[in-house]
């Protein structure tokens, strides 16, 4: 192997820098953490939900309760960091058919789908056991299937919860400052932040018409 090709993510696992397609940071998620996976910012900023999509790669390990998921950061030898948090199991596929439902096709690691990674944020901003904010108000509900959002919201308890947030941001009228992001972010995260608080303004300005 040539030298720098591979990139040392963490003991004993590396990228192969030079393979095609182009390896992700995120694929790796689930060979750090068992059961990983990739959820929150780093899918709802991809999807134009967000404004600020993060510099970071955000991934969700299950909580068992004969076991304690590891959580945490972890930065590669290049500077990429993978942000693990950990949920219950239930939110998790457990089934191919609910792998289907919850997991987005075509990727090449596990990568939840928007509406799922919007309810497992809201999760997390509500229980005891994390140190998470409610999510931000600047973003933009019309990017998620509202329909699938419903429910999986009845499905895990939470549709109470998302009817609040929603009438939060309806309450706030304008767009909000957007949240500040924890960490610099790349020329193409900004770009694909300010395309998606383009989409946000031009749909508040239709509803408001």
């Amino acid at each position: 192997m040539k030298a720098g090709a591979l990139q040392k993510v963490s003991r004993g696992l590396y990228l192969n820098r030079r393979s095609r397609p182009a390896v992700e940071v995120a694929e790796v998620a689930q060979h750090i953490r068992q059961g990983a996976v990739v959820s929150l910012e780093s899918v709802l900023g991809e999807c134009g939900f967000l404004n600020n999509p993060p510099a970071i790669v955000t991934a969700l390990v299950p909580r068992r309760p004969d076991s304690v998921p590891r959580v945490g950061s972890v930065k590669t030898s290049g500077g990429q960091v993978l942000r693990f948090n950990a949920l219950p199991s239930r939110f998790f596929p457990s089934s191919q058919e609910e792998a289907r439902l919850l997991l987005q096709a075509g990727r090449h690691c596990p990568v939840v789908r928007p509406e799922v990674a919007a309810l497992h944020r809201l999760h997390l901003a509500l229980s005891p056991r994390s140190s998470m904010r409610m999510p931000p108000q600047d973003v933009d509900f019309s990017v998620l299937d509202a329909e699938l959002l419903k429910d999986l919201a009845w499905r895990w308890e939470l549709s109470r919860a998302l009817e609040d947030w929603k009438g939060q941001i309806q309450l706030a009228g304008d767009i909000q400052e957007p949240s500040q992001p924890t960490a610099p972010v790349s020329e193409a995260h900004r770009q694909r932040g300010l395309a998606a608080r383009e989409r946000l303004m031009a749909r508040r300005k239709l509803n408001t018409t």
